[in-house]
């Protein structure tokens, strides 16, 4: 099975027996011996209903008005190898299954074609290429929803991949996308819409008829990818939370239908400030507003933020203060190295174990405590590490300044 309602196949055995499996959770079992199969489903926990007919059965497949793969097609496509020098031949023995050929001459053409699944669906695409840096920026662009085809140098071919932004990284230790001698990639486009091969067909059974050997209408799962190609890495999209998992985060619908839980949202991607429940922030049947921030066409998941909408309160106390500027704030917790203190909402530092007092202490609740209004000095902001280094003793006037006081007449 091909996602969670992937495509529909049949099983048929030498003696009549057959097994037809659908776009939702019904198996069709008929023909040999058919109270042993009900006695089997039933030991494995499952229901039987007697139909009269398989949904599935090949008497009720429709004909197709498809291109057929007759040798009028062939003919063409041996003409694309000869004049490009070479072709990408993609297999669709059913929906979402693939296999791939590269055709480099004219010969190569009569032997792949003996090797063809009955009633699969060709396609010719451009050849393969050996441009990584081209498909990678192409990747990392994510125009459409398109899968990364990739070939050993040996010939063989990796497992197509459907083709992710992060997929394109080249500067990370282990790039998903990597060149070397004889090493070919290409780009396919998923989308019936963006899906403009050089050249298609269906190919006919042993009489010359040509019959789909899917529906035609679109599965479930081609709807709900359909729906997840639609989408792009930072949209801000509308939801509503459906359930939740205490100590992970919350699966949000992001429409009534295709959407239904596909979107998950992180308990750290909620706020940006610090909350005692989930339910305080995005409680089950809430409606919230987040931004896109990845999407994961393998598990149909797509990842939210809300604090991406929101602004940074770290970023934005780093733009209004200063090194050395003297600020107040709230003790949060004390550690064997030193005090939290809470500067702003959403926004602490570290006063570290030599600061807190102006002589050497061994544990910093000897002059702090949890709650205490304090007044520190910001010694260092490292934006990248999102830390700020404080200091109590540097908050303090200096020994010997003037310290204002009344003058009274």
């Amino acid at each position: 099975m091909v996602l969670r309602e992937g495509v529909w196949c049949r099983l048929r055995a030498d003696h009549g027996f057959f097994v037809h499996v659908g776009h939702r959770d019904d198996i069709y079992v008929g023909g040999g011996d058919q109270e042993n199969a009900v006695s089997r489903t039933r030991v494995l926990g499952l229901f039987t209903d007697r139909v009269a007919i398989s949904p599935y059965d090949p008497a009720l497949d429709e004909v197709d008005d498809s291109r057929a793969a007759n040798e009028e097609f062939w003919s063409e496509v041996r003409a694309v190898v000869a004049a490009r020098g070479g072709a990408l031949l993609e297999e669709r023995p059913t929906g979402h299954a693939y296999r791939w050929h590269r055709l480099t001459t004219v010969g190569e053409v009569d032997a792949v074609c003996e090797r063809l699944t009955p009633r699969a669906r060709p396609a010719v695409w451009p050849d393969l290429t050996d441009e990584v840096e081209a498909i990678r920026a192409a990747v990392v662009r994510g125009e459409r929803l398109q899968l990364l085809v990739e070939q050993f140098a040996d010939g063989g071919f990796f497992r197509a991949r459907v083709a992710e932004p992060g997929m394109g990284r080249a500067d990370i230790p282990n790039p998903q996308i990597t060149g070397g001698p004889d090493h070919r990639v290409a780009l396919v486009p998923l989308e019936r819409a963006d899906r403009r091969p050089l050249l298609a067909a269906v190919l006919p059974d042993e009489d010359g008829v040509l019959r789909a050997r899917w529906r035609t209408n679109r599965s479930r799962a081609e709807e709900r990818r359909a729906f997840l190609g639609s989408l792009r890495v930072g949209e801000a999209v509308t939801g509503v939370v459906a359930s939740g998992l205490d100590d992970v985060g919350v699966h949000v619908d992001l429409d009534d239908d295709l959407g239904r839980s596909l979107g998950f949202l992180r308990i750290p991607e909620m706020s940006w400030t610090r909350f005692d429940s989930v339910n305080h922030v995005a409680p089950i049947g809430r409606e919230i507003r987040a931004e896109i921030i990845d999407i994961d066409f393998a598990r149909e998941r797509v990842s939210l933020s809300m604090k991406a909408l929101q602004p940074d309160p770290w970023q934005q106390f780093a733009d209004t203060h200063k090194k050395g500027e003297t600020v107040s704030g709230t003790v949060t917790k004390l550690v064997a190295f030193g005090a939290f203190v809470q500067v702003e909402e959403g926004v602490g530092g570290l006063v570290h174990l030599s600061e807190p007092a102006d002589h050497d202490v061994q544990h910093p609740q000897e002059v702090l405590a949890a709650g205490d209004q304090v007044r520190v000095a910001i010694l260092d902001m490292d934006r990248r590490r999102r830390r700020i280094l404080l200091s109590l003793t540097r908050a303090r006037p200096r020994q010997g300044a003037a310290v204002p006081h009344d003058v009274r007449g």
